[in-house]
């Protein structure tokens, strides 16, 4: 089936025809989902009404290849048109996408050259697959991070680290010498107010003093375990004269046998 290019630049002249016949339920799901994802760095566009999409390898400046969507009811079309030298990695950049896709459906891209060379073949990938692939790009990020920041360290040198934080102290020492020179400014406003005016409006006024806390005396615990045992006696002969009350009430002298004796009644 030929590609729909209603909406698409005119195909450039390239010799060799690259084909894959994806068969797939989802071919209009997947045929969007690679065009759109590949065209935030190249040139593409997906045609809802057509189900069909292209995109052509122009990151690097003219372009160097050109690829061709189209979703039929149960496939998923695919038409890479480059040159014999570049066959190989447009293949395995457009078919190894779309295999990550359709890692659930298990999906195979074989190309099919018409010039009778030998096309690739990606998928199908599994879960274990993708996670490799994520854990390596995470990786080469991080590396590529690393190197910027050592070729960055590099280009300084100690001259220029030097420089740096010859900066940087003049910026401090500018910012210490406004503080002050506010500081200055705002202690002789108050010195100058302190004083007043030769003729004051009001001359009887006083000027606030500063509070300060008063002085406070030193505790002496000899003392305060004085006062507990004072307490602590007073506290006992309480109890004994309250004892001494109760018997008396409950009980009776008895002069024969001169002791107290209780009451029977």
């Amino acid at each position: 089936m030929t590609p729909d290019t209603t909406h698409s630049p005119a195909p450039a002249s390239f010799p060799l025809v690259s084909t894959a016949n994806v068969p797939t339920q989802r071919a209009a799901r997947y045929g969007k989902q690679l065009v759109t994802h590949m065209a935030h760095k190249v040139t593409g566009e997906w045609n809802e009404e057509t189900a069909s999409g292209y995109l052509l390898f122009d990151r690097e400046g003219p372009a160097v290849g050109r690829f061709d969507v189209s979703a039929m009811p149960s496939a998923l079309i695919l038409e890479l048109r480059t040159t014999p030298e570049r066959a190989d990695h447009l293949e395995h950049v457009a078919g190894i996408h779309l295999a990550r896709f359709g890692v659930r459906d298990a999906l195979t891209i074989s190309w099919r050259r018409t010039d009778g060379s030998a096309g690739t073949t990606q998928g199908p990938l599994t879960s274990a697959d993708i996670e490799a692939h994520a854990h390596a790009k995470k990786a080469a990020h991080e590396a590529a991070r690393e190197a910027g920041q050592a070729e960055y360290h590099r280009g300084l040198g100690p001259a220029g680290h030097l420089s740096t934080a010859h900066a940087t102290l003049d910026r401090a020492r500018t910012r210490a010498g406004t503080h002050q020179s506010t500081h200055d400014d705002a202690r002789n406003n108050r010195a100058r107010s302190s004083v007043g005016p030769a003729n004051p409006s009001i001359p009887h006024a006083i000027l606030r003093r500063p509070h300060t806390a008063p002085p406070q005396k030193p505790r002496n615990f000899n003392v305060l375990t004085q006062n507990v045992e004072t307490l602590s006696g007073e506290l006992h002969a309480t109890l004994k004269r309250d004892a001494q009350s109760r018997e008396h009430r409950t009980s009776y002298w008895d002069p024969e046998r001169r002791r107290r004796r209780p009451c029977t009644s």
